[in-house]
């Protein structure tokens, strides 16, 4: 990622905080928003250019995107740690991206189907009760980010 894209990166996740804050928003799956917010929604933003990138396809850098896929027509791009956490909403029939590190330099570990990776020997609370459970997908299940292709324009 160059300095100008993560420039980008960080204006468009700072717009989405900003965003979040104007129509009195609240953090979600039990997250401490004065630990996390600002950084992961900038953290969050600059990743999906990083994935857009690497896919050679356009970052819609959207800002109050609803229900709309982080790159279109069909990707989610989730920054975490240790692996990719879906959620038991997450839109099955999308495609999830894992990607680890901070910017500028990510690493995008692979990724999967979401209603693959549903599955209940992942499910976790990671030991905290007070966090609602989600699925932590083991790296060695993710397929490869070579394999995921895009639809031709």
């Amino acid at each position: 990622m160059t300095w100008d894209e993560m420039w980008h990166g960080i204006h468009i996740g700072c717009a989405r905080r900003m965003a979040v804050l104007k129509r009195g928003g609240k953090d979600r799956f039990g997250a401490n928003p004065e630990l996390i917010a600002w950084k992961a929604d900038i953290e969050g933003a600059c990743a999906e250019l990083a994935v857009a990138k690497a896919l050679g396809v356009e970052w819609p850098a959207s800002v109050d995107q609803g229900s709309d896929p982080d790159i279109w027509p069909d990707i989610e791009v989730r920054r975490t740690n240790p692996s990719l956490i879906l959620r038991p909403n997450d839109h099955k029939d999308r495609r999830y991206v894992w990607v680890k590190g901070w910017a500028p330099a990510y690493e995008i570990g692979g990724w999967i189907k979401a209603g693959d990776g549903m599955r209940d020997e992942w499910l976790t609370d990671f030991g905290k009760p007070n966090r609602p459970k989600c699925f932590c997908v083991p790296r060695e299940r993710l397929c490869k980010i070579e394999t995921l292709t895009m639809p031709e324009n």
